[in-house]
């Protein structure tokens, strides 16, 4: 099962209309770690992506695009980026293709911003610390899918349990 269809079961698009952060977006969707059905529900899907050529790519296949990098030295962080959209509630966060989800993390702010699902593509190595920083914010780990850690913010969120999948199934 690809990624965004595992986050459709446990926030469903349709059950509302709000707005995410696709950090690190690319036009090539890798485990289906794109929040595209998202903004085919109408949510505004904001898709980051800090390299020009990619976003060049980007822009043609999804509607708002911001070509940002914020973990060059000098760059703004997200919260910076968001302070001049005029967007509050931004319910899912998913980050992909970088190797500094730290950095992504701290410069975003989760309560402020009323974030209910993170969902971050990382190596086993750095889960310990991201795990450890996600639960001081109020969020838990709910499980590893494919690549990705799904964390859920404990007091709104309610969660879907995974159905089981036919692994026959052609």
């Amino acid at each position: 099962m690809e990624i965004v269809k595992r986050l459709g079961e446990i926030f469903p698009p349709h059950s509302e209309r709000s707005s995410a952060i696709e950090f690190g977006a690319s036009v090539d969707v890798f485990h289906g770690n794109s929040l595209y059905d998202y903004e085919m529900s109408c949510w505004k899907v904001f898709c980051i992506q800090p390299d020009p050529i990619l976003y060049e790519n980007l822009m043609i296949e999804r509607r708002l695009c911001l070509n940002v990098d914020c973990l060059s030295p000098n760059g703004p962080s997200l919260d910076e980026v968001f302070k001049n959209i005029n967007v509050t509630d931004i319910k899912i966060l998913l980050i992909k293709n970088t190797t500094r989800v730290m950095d992504v993390l701290k410069g975003f702010s989760l309560g402020d911003r009323n974030t209910q699902l993170i969902c971050i593509e990382q190596k086993e190595t750095e889960r310990a610390l991201v795990n450890s920083y996600l639960q001081s914010k109020g969020f838990r780990f709910q499980e590893r899918h494919i690549v990705s850690d799904i964390y859920v913010k404990d007091e709104n969120t309610k969660l879907v349990e995974r159905q089981i999948e036919n692994i026959f199934e052609i």
